[in-house]
């Protein structure tokens, strides 16, 4: 159940997103909230396990111009298949998350994401990962006025995005 609550808050957090937050294209992956200003870059692919996962890796950049650092405890992620494919793999979860974003300061974040369909016949993969997938952070602290932050982030990523090795 509370993986449900987890999955509903996040999906009623991205709704809130402006248009640019979720853009196919490079250049469209970032967004603001609140005071935070976050950015996509460096997206890489890789596909794995024989064709039937993608990974993509990048870089997040979050850039708080205000006098008020923040500490983040924990995020918070999910993702949301963008396709009808039912029995793609994906996941949700928290976990603890102690980074500090400075005044004035940036914070650079490295994470990858899989996503993939073990089951799903060869010739469907090209459209699962075109179709692809929108992945949700919420990055969740306290400013140092001790005032809660969140910061929720939405990517859109799929066959198009992001550069192979």
């Amino acid at each position: 159940m509370r993986h449900v609550r987890l999955a509903v808050a996040l999906l009623a957090a991205a709704a809130e997103f402006p248009a640019c937050a979720v853009g196919e294209p490079a250049r469209a992956l970032r967004g603001q909230w609140g005071r935070v200003a976050w950015e996509i870059l460096d997206v890489q692919q890789e596909l794995e396990e024989h064709g039937s996962r993608m990974r993509w890796t990048f870089t997040i950049v979050l850039r708080n111009p205000t006098d008020t650092g923040i500490a983040f405890e924990q995020v918070e992620m999910t993702t949301q298949a963008v396709g009808t494919v039912d029995s793609i793999s994906g996941g949700m979860g928290a976990a603890p998350f102690a980074q500090r974003l400075e005044p004035g300061g940036e914070l650079r974040l490295r994470p990858s994401q899989a996503w993939g369909c073990p089951g799903c016949a060869e010739a469907h993969l090209h459209r699962i990962f075109a179709d692809g997938l929108i992945l949700y952070y919420t990055l969740v602290g306290r400013d140092d006025a001790g005032a809660g932050v969140r910061v929720p982030i939405a990517i859109r990523l799929n066959s198009g995005v992001g550069a192979r090795p």
